[in-house]
This record gives structure tokens, sequence and C-alpha cells, in this order.
């Protein structure tokens, strides 16, 4: 069982449930059909409706459990960065909420795991409640003190450049972006494919407001170049 809507099937056959009486309430019977035989994507909220009605963590049904610990976090990471490009903010809180009533040993047991879930609810932070400040204190305290290590890391500096920029504080934003790209190609693998691009469009951005225009036009040729490789 691959998709959604296969889970769904599943579980709710193994609980005897029709599916009017599992979509009662929640939505239409025809909605939850199409989401069993994926022709739909489910509302997060709705999934998480229907599953509290089943009885099984949210997080289960979002991700492949069942390949292994590490597989596990990944598709969750994957899909927190997923809402996040997608500015589906209030799914990423629905969704951090639920990783960490469901999966509260896993977090405490993954410190990497752990720091990427502090670094979205900060992301939160900002986009829900408008606290740019709060926001990159909580992340600044997330970064280690001997340089960037983990992807993890690279995605949180980012945020903090970011957050720098909406600021207007350029020269902050400046000095994190290019802390991030001298040590981006340590880096020997990236899950998440478009946080290179982002950083260097932030990096860009930054450069176009500082007037370094020639900087700027520099970087966008070889962010291109690393992007075609």
């Amino acid at each position: 069982m691959d998709s959604i809507g296969e889970k769904l099937r599943e579980y709710r056959r193994k609980r005897g449930m029709s599916r009017k009486s599992l979509a009662e309430g929640i939505c239409d019977e025809s909605t939850l059909y199409r989401i069993e035989k994926v022709a739909q994507e489910p509302q997060l909220y709705t999934l998480r409706q229907l599953c509290k009605r089943l009885g099984i963590p949210l997080t289960h049904i979002l991700s492949t459990h069942d390949q292994g610990t590490s597989i596990f976090i990944s598709s969750l990471k994957h899909l927190c960065r997923k809402y996040v490009y997608e500015r589906k903010f209030k799914d990423l809180d629905i969704l951090i909420n639920s990783i960490e009533k469901e999966n509260h040993r896993l977090i405490h047991s993954d410190l990497d795991f752990s720091r990427f879930i502090e670094w979205h609810k900060a992301i939160l932070l900002h986009e829900m409640q408008n606290d740019l400040h709060q926001s990159i204190k909580l992340l600044t305290k997330l970064l280690p003190a001997k340089g960037l290590i983990t992807e993890t890391d690279l995605g949180i500096a980012n945020s903090i450049g970011y957050l720098y920029i909406e600021l207007q504080e350029y020269n902050r934003a400046l000095e994190t972006f290019h802390m991030i790209l001298n040590m981006y190609d340590e880096f020997p693998a990236i899950e998440d494919k478009l946080l290179y691009v982002r950083i260097v469009y932030n990096t860009i951005y930054t450069l176009y407001y500082l007037d370094h225009f020639d900087e700027a036009i520099k970087l966008g040729e070889r962010g291109t170049v690393k992007k075609v490789v």
C-alpha cells in the first residue's frame, strides 16, 4: 500500500466500516470514494478526521512507515518541505502537531529530526503569528556552534537569511547566505533538490538590494550550471 487512498481503504475494511459510516460528518461519501481510488488528494484536515475515526495516526497514513524508520522520517520531512514550498502553513501546522503527538519517542531519539521539527515550528511562528524576531531567535539557537553540518543546518540558515531580508537587514542576510554557499559544496548529497535554488535566489535578491549587481550575475550563472549538473 503506497498511496493515501489505498491505505485508507485497507484500514476502513479492517475496521469493517462502510464508506458512508467513515465519511459521515466529515466529507461526502463520493469524496471518500475518489480519495480511495486515488482520483482526489484529500485536504489534510479531512484526512486527520478520517484517521481519528479509524483510530490510526495521521503520520502513519502520510508516510511509508512500514519501510523502516529512516524512510518514515524522510517521508515526513519531504511532506513538511512540500507544505512550506506551497505555502500551505495551516496544513504544516496540522502535520507538525500530529508528528509531535504521535511520534514523541522518535523525535527525542533522533536529534536531527528533532531540530528539523523545531525549525518548522519557527517557520510557523513567523508565517502564522508574524513574530519575525522570536523566529530568528529560535532558529539561531538551533544552529551548531561549529558550522553547518547537516542538510537541516543549511535549511535553518537559509530561513534565518530569509527573515533578515524580511526585516530589511540585507547585510546580515548576505553574511548568512555567503556562509551557506561557502559550505554547500562540502555536502555530498542533498535530499531537498529545491534547497540550493532557494538559497541562490535569496542571495541574488539580497545582492540586488545592496547594488552588488556583478556578484549577483556571477552567482546566477553559477546557480544555473549547478542546477543543470
